[in-house]
């Protein structure tokens, strides 16, 4: 399934390519000048001061396609026009794998990231028709993730298990920070 790549202001990570994961920018006048042109079908700057955005060339002329999502700006998403939108919140296996993963973020980002979790998971909780998938089997998410576009019957254990584990991240990286 096609992926749409994102334009970001932000440095990359150890885990990411550029074209790949992301388009990662440091052009802020030809940003600006593409929004003005009205390139982007979307973009937010995030409290850190980075620009997010993805291009109307990044998406597939039709079907569907995937995309990484700043979970606040669902609402606004929903609203561009799409035929259908599908949220899918993909869960690590526990705390413990979630804080390895992340582990390579520079620690001036970490903080940010944890809070940017805890607001998505309030979000996703709080929304019905969000999906959880539990990414700790490879095959099995990406089966689950199928079965989340196609319509077709979702493993209801699995989907529990990626909402309780959201529920226990929730619980230990706090209300608050």
């Amino acid at each position: 399934m096609p992926y749409v790549v994102s334009d970001v202001s932000r440095g990359s990570r150890l885990d990411e390519k550029n074209g790949k994961s992301y388009n990662f920018r440091t052009d802020y006048l030809n940003i600006i000048q593409e929004i003005k042109n009205g390139d982007y079908v979307q973009f937010l700057i995030s409290k850190f001061a980075e620009f997010y955005g993805t291009r109307l060339s990044a998406y597939p002329n039709s079907g569907p396609c995937t995309m990484a999502i700043i979970a606040s700006e669902i609402p606004n998403f929903r609203n561009l026009g799409f035929r259908s939108v599908k949220c899918i919140y993909v869960m690590p296996p526990s705390y413990v794998e979630w804080m390895r993963r992340i582990g390579g973020v520079r620690t001036a980002d970490l903080l940010g990231r944890i809070d940017e979790a805890r607001q998505s998971i309030l979000m996703a909780i709080d929304d019905d028709s969000y999906h959880f998938v539990l990414n700790d089997v490879l095959e099995l998410a990406v089966r689950d993730v199928q079965a989340i576009i196609e319509g077709t019957e979702v493993n209801q254990h699995r989907s529990q298990l990626a909402h309780d584990t959201a529920d226990i991240l929730l619980e230990r990286i706090g209300d608050n920070l």
